[in-house]
């Protein structure tokens, strides 16, 4: 934090920029807490929204996230104008002392630099800056410069306040509600309703059993970790409690960790385990208070025998024929005999074949081969390669990522972005260790169990991305625990930091700065309401189509044609405006107002098109709305629905639905 010192007469403007500096530091720190506490939770009632995971997730994330860089870019302006910039040469010098900060500064660097490189050279820019499914799952490089500059923030406020208790606060806070809304659907009780979105497999607040999986095996070590330590320093009249708070937590988590019936995450959950064991026989032969970890280690395997054998409320019924009575236990001991391990294989297999060959794909940008080698097919994009290099026994329309984190981003970022992924892992690896050793190899410094449970969420991590796809609540997680290990490590530097020195400044040089950082922040904050609050609004105008209530055509076209407007690059409120028109075009005999109705209706089609010119489905419901379109009254459009199709085929080889349709359009028009 910037602070006066030697306050001088004329130095009044760089004072007042001081205290500005002060205020814009403590919204940065409730910003921040802001984005840990909401951004992996937050879910939307089923009933009101379209979708009520990821969109809530990623749009929070972007609002947040920007005025996060709002404030960033202030305070370093604020820096050059209030301060000696000696400032910076004492940071860089602080990280050149420590090396593993270091490393991780510059492979996160790396990772920035190429994906962005990326972006720019992709085979569609606009979805991989953007995402293919914008503020969604698939969210582009725009959301991810959020998680870099959230990373960052928390580097700044734990070294500012020289504390990063209320992180682990914070992530501990985040980890039980998530843990909780688990455990109520497991009992059949549906918090803000929220039901289980597959079945009888729990899927918290991320919609997917896997997602949800994945996000708990990253904060259940850390918020265990966290409480343990506070358990170890609490005196004796609180220590029970601390003690308890540690059992529920490791109870709640397992619970719901278990009862998602998801294997990427068992995998990474055993993983994680097993670095736990290693780590506590290494480091913890001396001052090894057992009674913690026995009361955690008792109540997760309580959990998992609950969740195995107990079916208290079952979710819903399963469509199988087993007549198991508990519902959870029969998904458990068959997790085993569906065949997604074998898709995985496929699309490894497939992967493999799009880095080697790196042919272009049609109807996309183009670039040198060794631009794609380099730097691959852009963020976003493996859907559109896959579904063109896929085989008949391969390709699915479902087809949007590679179920494997590093070799999708050998497919989207090239070897350039492999191997800085790869860099940064190693980098975070070396980071733990030597988190670990400066702890003081035992478990006597509550601060060892911080420095475990870190290592433990980041094993976990790595080898569920393995198996698995980053989802906007993981990721953050991620990245606020790449920027807290970093703090903790520049945090045990033994360089000294040098005082501030107030720079003289005049009254225009302040106006001038206030001036700046209210641009700043206004765009900041602009820019996040756009990429953010729009999509927020847009989802809550189409909700009426998750509701059991009819709504009015009129009034069902008027609410998502604001929501189309709000949002002109989802194409599916153009589709649903599109669907409206088709069924009063077969609810009516007049043959003019059906033409009007499928005119209209390829219209909106149209723009969904034009939203994403890549997307199947969107083709095919364009294609559709040319054929029927051109039957009243457009005949031109009945050559479009041809040349559409003839579109799919050359995008997708594969797709034999499209040639079924195309050879039946032909016959007709033969005729």
């Amino acid at each position: 934090m910037l602070r006066p010192r030697n306050r001088k007469q004329n130095a009044a403007p760089a004072f007042d920029l001081l205290r500005l500096d002060q205020v814009l530091s403590k919204a940065q720190l409730v910003t921040l807490i802001a984005a840990i506490l909401i951004v992996p939770v937050v879910i939307l009632p089923e009933s009101n929204f379209v979708d009520i995971t990821s969109g809530p997730k990623a749009t929070i994330l972007r609002m947040l996230g920007m005025f996060q860089i709002g404030i960033l870019l202030s305070r370093l302006l604020l820096a050059f104008t209030a301060t000696e910039q000696n400032r910076f040469t004492n940071t860089i010098q602080i990280i050149r002392s420590n090396r593993p900060a270091l490393l991780i500064l510059v492979s996160v660097t790396a990772v920035t630099i190429i994906s962005v490189l990326s972006s720019l050279f992709s085979i569609l820019p606009a979805q991989s800056w953007w995402g293919r499914v914008p503020a969604g799952f698939e969210s582009g490089e725009f959301t991810f410069l959020m998680y870099i500059a959230l990373s960052i923030s928390t580097v700044i406020s734990i070294k500012e306040l020289n504390d990063d208790q209320w992180l682990w606060k914070s992530l501990t806070a985040t980890a039980l509600m998530a843990g909780f809304v688990g455990f109520f659907q497991y009992l059949g009780w549906s918090p803000l309703d929220i039901s289980s979105t597959h079945a009888i497999r729990l899927s918290g607040t991320n919609g997917n059993p896997i997602f949800y999986g994945a996000m708990l095996i990253t904060l259940a070590p850390v918020s265990i970790g966290y409480l343990i330590s506070r358990y170890r320093t609490s005196s004796a009249s609180n220590a029970y409690l601390w003690l308890a708070a540690t059992g529920v937590a490791a109870f709640v988590l397992s619970v719901s960790l278990i009862g998602t019936a998801s294997r990427g995450p068992w995998v990474g959950a055993f993983a994680g385990g097993i670095t736990a064991v290693v780590l506590l026989a290494i480091y913890g032969r001396t001052s090894l208070n057992i009674k913690p970890i026995a009361v955690a280690t008792a109540l997760i395997a309580l959990g998992a025998l609950l969740v195995t054998f107990v079916d208290p409320t079952p979710l819903e019924t399963t469509t199988s024929d087993e007549t198991d009575s508990s519902a959870i236990s029969s998904t458990l001991i068959g997790v085993g005999r569906t065949n997604t391990l074998d898709i995985r294989l496929r699309y490894w297999k497939l992967s493999a074949d799009i880095s080697t060959n790196r042919e272009p794909v049609p109807q996309t940008t183009d670039a040198p081969k060794f631009v794609r080698l380099l730097l691959g097919y852009g963020p976003d994009s493996f859907r559109f390669a896959g579904t063109y290099f896929a085989d008949s026994t391969t390709f699915t329309r479902r087809i949007t990522a590679a179920h494997n984190d590093p070799i999708n981003r050998l497919v989207e970022q090239g070897i350039l972005g492999f191997l800085a992924w790869i860099g940064l892992w190693l980098s975070v690896a070396y980071g733990c260790l030597t988190l670990i050793r400066r702890s003081g190899n035992t478990l006597s410094n509550p601060y060892s169990w911080i420095a475990i449970a870190i290592s433990v969420a980041f094993v976990s991590r790595f080898v569920e991305q393995l198996f698995g796809s980053p989802t906007p609540g993981g990721v953050l997680i991620f990245w606020i625990l790449v920027g807290a290990l970093s703090a903790m490590i520049l945090s045990c530097s033994t360089h000294n930091e040098r005082k501030q020195k107030v720079r003289s400044s005049s009254a225009l040089t302040q106006y001038a700065s206030y001036t700046a950082v209210l641009v700043i922040l206004i765009t900041s904050i602009t820019v996040g309401w756009d990429r953010g609050a729009n999509y927020l609004i847009a989802n809550q105008k189409a909700s009426f189509l998750y509701r059991t209530t009819v709504v009015p055509a009129d009034e069902a076209i008027e609410r998502l044609e604001k929501a189309a407007h709000l949002a002109p690059d989802v194409p599916r409120y153009w589709h649903d405006l599109a669907e409206i028109e088709h069924g009063r075009a077969t609810s009516t005999e007049n043959l003019q107002l059906k033409a009007a109705a499928l005119s209209r209706a390829y219209e909106y089609n149209l723009k969904g098109y034009e939203a994403n010119p890549m997307e199947i489905d969107s083709i095919y419901k364009l294609a559709f709305s040319a054929w029927e379109s051109g039957g009243t009254g457009r005949p031109e459009l009945r050559q479009e629905a041809v040349r559409l199709y003839e579109r799919i085929i050359e995008i997708v080889p594969s797709d034999k639905l499209a040639k079924e349709r195309l050879q039946l359009l032909n016959d007709f028009l033969s005729q």
